[in-house]
């Protein structure tokens, strides 16, 4: 039996709410008629383990400008730092291309622990 997997909702409940921080990526508008990345800001995209999941990484998009820790700093003083986020949901796609299923999360705010 087939089902859509865009149908299927994430959050907490199933995501977890303790998170540990693997890196902070800013994410930019994307100009689809021209096909490129345009320099307007639109946020930060965290990329996290989730020990509810195994350990698989997932990256959260968060509206914020200014990361929530520095994390060169971290990764050079070779720190784990857990992270929570608010109202955090997302949604699985699958690339039709390579039959790959990935995740798409987002999140109002991001906090340590």
């Amino acid at each position: 039996m087939a089902f859509k997997i865009d149908v299927l909702k994430l959050n907490e409940s199933n995501l977890g709410n303790k998170f540990v921080l693997k890196d902070i990526t800013d994410v930019y508008r994307y100009d689809r008629e021209n096909n490129k990345r345009t320099d307007e800001k639109l946020g930060l995209k965290y990329h996290v383990f989730s020990p509810k999941l195994k350990n698989e990484v997932l990256s959260v998009q968060v509206d914020q400008m200014d990361p929530i820790v520095d994390v060169k700093t971290i990764q050079e003083n070779e720190e784990i730092v857990f992270v929570q986020f608010d109202n955090i949901n997302g949604k699985m796609f699958q690339d039709f291309k390579t039959g790959e299923i990935f995740l798409s999360a987002s999140a109002d705010n991001v906090e340590t622990l």
